[in-house]
């Protein structure tokens, strides 16, 4: 009898345990919403090289835009003795998922445990390419400090330098440390990848890349580079520490056919320079392809190809923060 009641305490425990794991699973899900891919409603143009940013404003989708044009809770005003500024693109800005479960948001959350007076900024913005990540990146230091920056980019250089091949490679002023006006040309050119952007995201039929992935990266790495490196010597000059992070993307879409395998095989390939050029230049990269490839279920860590879901930046953002404590704040008095 004693064993019969045993087995039904297992039971009743075991399933009690499920059920938790279920109902976190729904929880988790409610919180991705396809309001916040809709990059149009908030964005504006703005009289600066980036050529637009982010409308101030609460939308759908539990997304704060806060009066300096940034993704909250956290205002540029809110400092600390260790600052920490997350730049980039739509995955820094938390495409398809509420305020809560952005990166850095969540990786501030995790710092806190042991360092809980560190803030970490929102910088990310959709679309944004490493051009424009590198420009805004001379707007904010203009009359904003802090003690470490974080960089995602590449994405988006790999998206322009496949939309608009020729273009893009034709112009010698990518290079140029000056911006001249072509770079960006318009914001007809921004405006069309936002909106493709938008499109495939939401998993619509458009002919997204429009040419093959290894030339695309051909035409963009140099670009890519030559920003790191812009940003590399703007961070030495202000005393700001750098990490790099790279990129990686959804299993089910680099085996989906030919095409997309190519594309995997080149964000990787892409992630590996990355880390060359962080070995090269002695500053530090936060391998993401490496993290997720060793991690049980990976495709449970995105809500689409690319963006995560609040489980992967979870994730994420808890390797980061280890990454970080060993490599910056060892000897980080809170």
């Amino acid at each position: 009898m004693k064993e019969f009641r045993a087995r039904e305490v297992i039971i009743g425990l075991a399933l009690g345990f499920l059920c938790s794991v279920v109902l976190a699973e729904v929880y988790l899900r409610l919180q991705v919403s396809q309001d916040n891919y809709h990059f149009r409603n908030y964005i504006r143009e703005v009289e600066t090289r980036r050529k637009y940013g982010l409308k101030p404003g609460t939308y759908p989708g539990n997304i704060t835009i806060l009066p300096e044009g940034i993704r909250g809770p956290r205002s540029l005003s809110d400092t600390a003795e260790f600052t920490i500024a997350w730049m980039g693109n739509s995955v820094v800005f938390g495409a398809g998922v509420p305020d809560s479960f952005t990166l850095p948001h969540l990786l501030e959350t995790s710092l806190r445990e042991q360092f809980p007076s560190i803030v970490v900024w929102n910088l990310g913005i959709p679309s944004y390419s490493s051009t424009q990540v590198r420009a805004y990146l001379e707007e904010i230091l203009d009359s904003h400090t802090f003690q470490l920056l974080i960089i995602t980019v590449g994405g988006n250089d790999l998206s322009l330098a496949s939309q608009f091949g020729n273009e893009f490679d034709s112009s010698s002023n990518w290079r140029d440390i000056r911006f001249r006006k072509e770079i960006v040309r318009n914001q007809k050119i921004h405006s069309e990848l936002a909106v493709r952007l938008q499109d495939f995201f939401s998993k619509k039929e458009v002919p997204f890349f429009r040419t093959n992935p290894e030339r695309a990266l051909q035409r963009a790495w140099p670009v890519i580079r030559n920003n790191l490196f812009a940003i590399a010597s703007l961070c030495h000059k202000k005393n700001i520490r750098l990490v790099l992070t790279t990129y990686y993307l959804k299993d089910s879409f680099t085996a989906s056919d030919d095409s997309h395998t190519r594309w995997g095989n080149t964000v990787r390939e892409m992630s590996s320079r990355f880390m060359q050029f962080g070995k090269e230049q002695g500053i530090l990269v936060f391998d993401v392809a490496r993290v997720i490839a060793k991690s049980p279920h990976p495709n449970s860590f995105y809500i689409d190809n690319v963006h995560y879901s609040p489980r992967g930046a979870k994730m994420l953002s808890k390797q980061l923060a280890i990454f970080l404590r060993k490599r910056f704040l060892g000897s980080y008095k809170n």
